[in-house]
């Protein structure tokens, strides 16, 4: 990862859901742990994806990408979790 992307880490301080699969083979996995640690964000979580690819929104883990960002994003905005799935 450059120094300049790890020098603006900490500016980004907005809650932050980071998705990274184990068996990438563009992103070294090791960046992930190493972005949560810089990011100027309180809320910051980190999902292992296992047996995926570099373009996880499209492999096995798809359904889990997108249930796992509804939830961060209903976290954020304080809806519970039982209101869900009212209009």
């Amino acid at each position: 990862m450059s120094g300049t992307v790890t020098r603006e880490l900490p500016r980004v301080a907005r809650p932050t859901l980071v998705f990274q699969s184990r068996d990438d083979h563009v992103v070294v996995p090791a960046n992930a742990p190493h972005i949560l640690e810089h990011l100027g964000a309180a809320d910051k979580r980190l999902v292992w994806l296992e047996n995926s690819c570099h373009v996880s929104t499209l492999d096995w883990h798809k359904e889990r990408i997108a249930a796992e960002t509804q939830r961060f994003i209903r976290e954020q905005v304080g809806l519970k979790e039982e209101s869900w799935n009212r209009n």
